[in-house]
């Protein structure tokens, strides 16, 4: 069966700020810990013959990305006052009821099908036909699906 998102989009923002901000940290835990988080960076890492990053080529990019994390929050803090986003979170047995469904959605201007095929031992996360290519190769958990608009209704 084809599932189309049934989330209202005032919950589907506040969703893709939670993903930003999760994103967004993780990738200041790496950089500050000198390692690279992108293909590019690992090849200007090779090129100046470094195994980390040094502060001063870390620094620009920290701080471009607890910009990012600060919009963020303030934009996730004024969609929670619209609703209460959190009470369309998929619980565990609701994500598992979707497993061998198809996700109908759009990401980026392009139309996706995601037909999800099985979950990860803890049942945190579900994996799909298309997980890779559509940047879920972790897998998605409850927070990425309502990201997509697919939550409870």
């Amino acid at each position: 069966m084809i599932l189309e998102p049934n989330v209202p989009n005032p919950v589907r923002k506040w969703a893709v700020c939670r993903v930003g901000i999760r994103k967004s940290e993780y990738l200041i835990e790496r950089l500050s810990a000198g390692s690279p988080t992108s293909y590019r960076q690992v090849g200007a890492l090779k090129t100046l013959g470094r195994a980390k990053f040094i502060a001063q080529v870390a620094e620009p990019e920290l701080r471009r990305l607890e910009r990012r994390c600060r919009r963020y929050r303030v934009i996730a803090q004024a969609l929670e006052t619209l609703c209460a986003p959190q009470k369309y979170l998929l619980d565990k047995r609701g994500m598992l009821e979707m497993i061998g469904n198809t996700l109908h959605f759009s990401l980026h201007h392009n139309e996706l099908y995601m037909t999800l095929q099985y979950c990860s031992p803890d049942g945190e996360r579900l994996f799909g036909s298309a997980s890779d290519e559509c940047g879920f190769a972790k897998g998605i958990d409850a927070l990425a699906l309502l990201s997509l608009g697919f939550g409870r209704a």
